[in-house]
């Protein structure tokens, strides 16, 4: 995935920046999934590739807004219990 998002242009369609908008909201959903309940691992990506996917359209197309739909998903995850 990473090969292919160092592919595209720095300018790209309003279409295609859609696209990418969607990926990073798909990423958001995978990182509320696994926020809410770590202990479940499937076969998709991880954490960290969710973060580098986001920060990418984020940083270097300019998605800032996207920050804020991941705040707000971020305020959502349960504090963890210390014991």
């Amino acid at each position: 995935m990473f090969v292919l998002l160092a592919q595209i242009e720095d300018f790209i369609s309003a279409d295609d920046m859609s696209l990418l908008r969607n990926l990073v909201r798909a990423c958001t959903s995978l990182l509320n999934r696994r926020l809410q309940k770590p202990e479940v691992d499937g076969d998709s990506m991880d954490a960290t590739s969710c973060w580098l996917v986001t920060y990418a359209v984020v940083g270097v197309w300019s998605q800032r807004d996207l920050w804020m739909d991941i705040e707000e998903m971020l305020k959502t995850i349960p504090e963890p219990s210390t014991v």
